[in-house]
């Protein structure tokens, strides 16, 4: 069975390793102005003669805007040139932006993205993805 397709706008998004995805030094301040996920999914009934054994739920894919800033107030000319090499825009006296586009279906430096699946049924009945955190140094995704 699998009829139940949900597609869920999650605005409870962890980035971990934007810096060093950038190239850029520890110390430096990088805003992901509050990034949205869409993950699509689906519900995986197994059932039997007597009744249902199992509901899961499958991740299709999981995509992600992450628009990128910082102040370049305190930023040396190297470090504005790395941040401009890794897709920024230059907007002087005041800031550098860029966008990621993350999706679990692409290859990225011959690495797929690893989805890792915590959706579980609550005991309200509800199942819902609420929460992504999204690695991209390691490439993982969690879904929950």
């Amino acid at each position: 069975m699998n009829d139940l397709n949900f597609t869920a706008v999650v605005n409870n998004i962890d980035i971990t390793g934007l810096n060093k995805f950038l190239n850029a030094g520890t110390a430096i301040d990088i805003d992901d102005n509050r990034p949205k996920a869409v993950v699509k999914f689906y519900l995986d009934i197994e059932a039997r003669e007597w009744g249902i054994k199992s509901i899961s739920a499958i991740i299709q894919s999981v995509t992600a805007e992450i628009n990128w800033s910082v102040s370049d107030d305190e930023l040396s000319g190297d470090d504005i040139a790395t941040l401009v090499k890794a897709g920024g825009k230059y907007y002087k006296g005041d800031n550098i932006e860029g966008k990621i586009i993350v999706d679990s279906k692409e290859v990225i430096d011959g690495k797929e993205w690893k989805v890792e699946s915590e959706l579980k049924m609550q005991e309200s009945g509800q199942l819902m993805a609420s929460e992504v955190s999204i690695n991209l140094i390691t490439k993982e995704i969690i879904v929950s």
